[in-house]
């Protein structure tokens, strides 16, 4: 089969590392083209990846809604351009409808298609794709839902519900990541599951990947001895993260306590968000335990394996939580915020939950690792057979695979 996959997104983040679990776990014989928008940075953190698989291409193209125009590292840019294109929207979705109209029928010769979405509406041209391609009879047409489903904005309501609607008519199967992510499109969108079912297939963990043998030593690093205890948060910074929650559950915690332990925050964000953090971390008289590394180029395993703890301080939702189930893997303790589609693989008898935005519970937790870390570290191996049994890459690919190679 030759499938398209369309993806546009700005930062990276838990969706690039489930595409690259996708298509490196694809049995062979299928052929992918990856249509992305330029400027998309989860593309080029994965693009040395993809092109070692053989049976992949990608094109990209200047997007009507994402581009390399957008500062990263401007919240008020990136705002004022949303309410920009938003202004536009009844002109700008027909001219996405256009575009990757001509960007599918200029290879042409699709089997199947799969716009790779994070929230929802979220990209509006992976949206776009779904009316595109039914109207180019691509036999298979998946919509994939990754994050949750935000309410249509006022101003457009009307045209959001009926573009809505046109998706469902168009889509012959949309794929959630999570029982909560689904819950939001019904929710939020008032998706009709008696008119076209949302299925549900989870994230899988890529155990083929798993390397604990790597000479990167992040303690090393660092600069922190072997008895200093690593509390990691890895993925995007952001402000729903909930990274000001821990620095707060942190300046809580005694001087002895603090003095055995440091929070590392290993990824990229937007440069106002991390000065943010920076600054509470000061005002909170933690500085001095707060490190953020930046993006490190080392394998996620690895890194989370040489964590005491992983923290997970999501404020409102998450659509699963991918960096959770690679710490369970490896038998790192989770603490972890109860939010979205956590709950669905992690419950207090494999990790600690804790209530989203609630600093003084965090801080308790914290303060038990300190003193005796063993009953969480019990919980690990529990933790990681729960997802070598339920949530592989493998698992999640041979769902995917029936539902592409299955044409209605």
């Amino acid at each position: 089969m030759k499938i398209a996959i369309i993806w546009e997104q700005t930062l990276s983040g838990g969706v690039d590392t489930h595409l690259l679990n996708l298509l490196r776990n694809w049995p062979k014989g299928d052929k992918f083209i990856i249509f992305y928008n330029r400027g998309n940075k989860g593309f080029s953190r994965i693009k040395e990846d993809i092109d070692i698989l053989k049976n992949i291409t990608h094109v990209p193209y200047s997007s009507i809604f994402f581009n390399n125009t957008e500062n990263p590292n401007s919240r008020f840019i990136n705002t004022l351009t949303r309410y920009f294109r938003y202004l536009f929207f009844p002109l700008l979705f027909p001219l996405a409808l256009i575009q990757l109209k001509r960007l599918l029928s200029k290879i042409g010769g699709f089997d199947a298609i799969i716009a790779n979405n994070g929230g929802y509406p979220a990209a509006w041209s992976c949206l776009a794709s779904m009316l595109s391609s039914r109207n180019l009879k691509i036999t298979k047409r998946i919509l994939l839902i990754h994050h949750a489903a935000v309410e249509p904005y006022f101003f457009y309501a009307k045209l959001e519900r009926y573009i809505d609607k046109k998706i469902q008519e168009s889509a012959t199967d949309i794929v959630a990541v999570s029982l909560a992510t689904r819950k939001s499109l019904i929710d939020n969108r008032s998706f009709d599951v008696k008119r076209l079912p949302i299925q549900i297939i989870y994230n899988g963990i890529d155990t083929d990947q798993l390397n604990l043998s790597s000479d990167f030593s992040l303690r090393g690093y660092l600069g922190v001895d072997k008895d200093t205890l690593l509390f990691g948060v890895l993925g995007r910074i952001e402000k729903y993260k909930g990274h000001d929650d821990l620095i707060k559950a942190f300046s809580m915690l005694s001087d002895q306590d603090k003095a055995k332990a440091i929070i590392v925050f290993i990824g990229s964000g937007l440069d106002n968000e991390i000065t943010r953090l920076k600054t509470i971390s000061k005002l909170n008289n933690v500085g001095k335990y707060v490190i953020f590394t930046g993006y490190l180029k080392a394998n996620a395993f690895d890194l989370i394996a040489q964590l005491d703890l992983l923290l997970s301080m999501t404020k409102d939702f998450e659509g699963f939580g991918l960096t959770i189930a690679e710490a369970m893997l490896v038998k790192t303790p989770v603490l972890a915020t109860r939010v979205g589609g956590v709950t669905e693989f992690l419950d207090n008898s494999v990790g600690t939950l804790v209530d989203p935005e609630a600093p003084g519970q965090v801080a308790k937790k914290l303060k038990e690792f300190i003193k005796n870390p063993e009953p969480f570290k019990e919980k690990t191996n529990k933790a990681s057979k729960i997802i070598t049994e339920k949530f592989t890459a493998k698992k999640m690919t041979e769902q995917f695979y029936k539902l592409v190679h299955n044409a209605q």
